[in-house]
């Protein structure tokens, strides 16, 4: 409690600091996002179809499990979540082997 105190005191000083740690953080943290997500997406593209389209569907234009087999000819939204994970097993495991 003592320590949070000091710590909240010594930014109330200088403002200005605490801000630019803030601002450098985020833009850190912006920085490694943008790069995971051009990523992501680019392993997309090399998952080939069905995954590409399911994941797309899913995660990016936010349809329903039932919405994508039925967009996608599968016979029920089940089978789509079966190949929904296959798909996010094998770009998991492009993403581990790329960021280890």
């Amino acid at each position: 409690m003592l320590n949070k105190l000091k710590y909240n005191q010594r930014f109330k000083d200088h403002p200005d600091e605490f801000d630019h740690l803030i601002n450098e953080t985020h833009f850190e943290n912006d920085i490694i996002v943008n790069e995971k997500n051009q990523f992501v997406t680019a392993h997309l593209e090399k998952l080939g179809e069905p995954c590409h389209s399911i994941l797309k569907l899913f995660y990016y234009d936010s349809f329903s499990m039932e919405s994508i087999a039925t967009k996608l000819d599968y016979k029920n939204k089940d089978v789509v979540k079966s190949q929904k994970l296959r798909c996010i097993k094998e770009l998991r495991k492009a993403l581990v082997k790329a960021f280890g």
